[in-house]
C-alpha cells in the first residue's frame, strides 16, 4: 500500500451487524468498479472522531508492513445526499464528510470457531503479537479477537483503540491476553 485511495460512497446499504463503532456498508466507485466498503465514520452515534480514524489507517498500514492479511484501506468521501440518507434512518449526527473504509471481504461470516492456536502459522502469530505491541492495542482480547481465520491465514482488523491504554494497563491486559491463547477464538472465519 503505497498511497491511501480515495473513494466516493455511492449509496448506504445498512449498518453492520456488529461492532460497537457502528460500520456502515457504503456502495463506493473505485478505479476497479463498483465495490461494497465496510466504513466507520466520525459521528456522534458511533463515538469516533478522526483520531480513531487516523489509528485505524496507521494500524492497517502497520499490519501490511508487518505482512498480516488485513482488508484493502480506503478514504471514503460520503457525499451530502449519502450523509442525508445516513441521518434520516439511523440519527449519526456524522462529524465529517469523510470516513475509513476497507473493502468488505465477502464470505466473511459472524463464527466462533475454537482454533488449536498450535494450528497457526507461528510467524504470524508472532507478527500479530508484534502489531499489537507497537500499537498497545487492548482491544483484541479472547472474547473479541478481531480476527478472522480462514484455515491458514489471520485477517486483522479494528485499531481504532489503539494507543490508549496506558502504558502499565496495557501490559496487565495483554499478558491476561497471551496466558488465554489457548484456544483462540476468532471472531469470524473468513472463507475465500
Amino acid at each position: 500500500m503505497s498511497v491511501l485511495p480515495k473513494v466516493e460512497a455511492q449509496a448506504f446499504t445498512g449498518l453492520c451487524a456488529q461492532g460497537q463503532t457502528l460500520p456502515l456498508y457504503l456502495v463506493c466507485d473505485p478505479p476497479e468498479g463498483e465495490t461494497v466498503f465496510q466504513t466507520k465514520i466520525a459521528s456522534v452515534r458511533s463515538g469516533l472522531t478522526v483520531r480513531e480514524l487516523g489509528l485505524e489507517l496507521l494500524g492497517t498500514l502497520l499490519a501490511d508492513r508487518l505482512d498480516l492479511y488485513c482488508p484493502a484501506p480506503a478514504a471514503v468521501h460520503v457525499a451530502d445526499p449519502v450523509r442525508e440518507e445516513i441521518e434520516s434512518r439511523h440519527r449519526f449526527e456524522c462529524r465529517d464528510p469523510w470516513g475509513f473504509g476497507s473493502i468488505w471481504v465477502r464470505g466473511t461470516v459472524p463464527f466462533w470457531p475454537e482454533v488449536d492456536v498450535r494450528e497457526l502459522p507461528p510467524e504470524e502469530c508472532s507478527r500479530l503479537l508484534a502489531l499489537d505491541l507497537l500499537l498497545s492495542n487492548g482491544d483484541r482480547t479472547p472474547a473479541n479477537p478481531n480476527v478472522c481465520w480462514n484455515g491458514s491465514r489471520l485477517m486483522v482488523f479494528d485499531f481504532e483503540h489503539s494507543l490508549e491504554l496506558p502504558r502499565i494497563a496495557f501490559e496487565r491486559r495483554f499478558e491476561r491476553h497471551l496466558d488465554s491463547l489457548e484456544p483462540l477464538y476468532a471472531s469470524h472465519l473468513a472463507c475465500e
